[in-house]
């Protein structure tokens, strides 16, 4: 039998002010795994800044925004190496039965797992490999999770390889 033991973060309240935890236990987490990728929900580049700052080469960062950076955010992150989608569609918002299922887990949980999804569905990451993806609740990040980068058309795959699994909660707030 293998056990594996880890250290997870609870907040009390979901929000920005998490972000900084996060980037750490994400950092911790990639350290701890190998995983090489982090996927980010980052409206505004503010936590795909904070997280390529912190990891420094260590992992590939890929920022996904509903929005457009401004040009200064966009250049920055593109110096730093970070693979961006911007004005993207959220596709597990439209799906009912998904979004109302992940938001037991909270909004942050909810984001992490539709970045994954954008993110292999657009190539960006290996589809089916593990990631590190990161949500929050408004604004910054406050959940991140480990989970099988999956495209939304495989979300449900009846191929156990394919189906999205999230494999590890790292940190989500107590309060939903």
């Amino acid at each position: 039998m293998v056990r594996v033991v880890r250290r997870d973060l609870y907040f009390e309240e979901p929000g920005r002010q998490n972000t900084g935890d996060v980037v750490e236990a994400v950092a911790e987490r990639c350290e701890a795994t190998g995983i090489g990728v982090v996927v980010a929900a980052s409206t505004y580049g503010y936590t795909a800044l904070k997280l390529v700052e912190r990891l420094k080469g260590k992992a590939r960062v890929v920022s996904i925004s509903e929005h457009n950076y401004d040009d200064s955010t966009r250049r920055r992150l593109t110096h730093l190496g970070v693979a961006l989608v911007e004005s993207c569609p959220t596709p597990v918002h439209d799906r009912r039965e998904l979004r109302d299922a992940l938001y037991l887990f909270g909004q942050g949980v909810k984001v992490a797992v539709e970045v994954a999804a954008i993110a292999a569905e657009k190539k960006l990451v290996e589809p089916y490999e593990d990631v590190i993806a990161v949500g929050g609740t408004s604004r910054g990040a406050d959940a991140a999770i480990v989970v099988r980068a999956t495209p939304i058309y495989d979300i449900y795959s009846e191929d156990p390889d394919k189906r999205m699994e999230v494999r590890e909660v790292i940190a989500m707030p107590l309060r939903k």
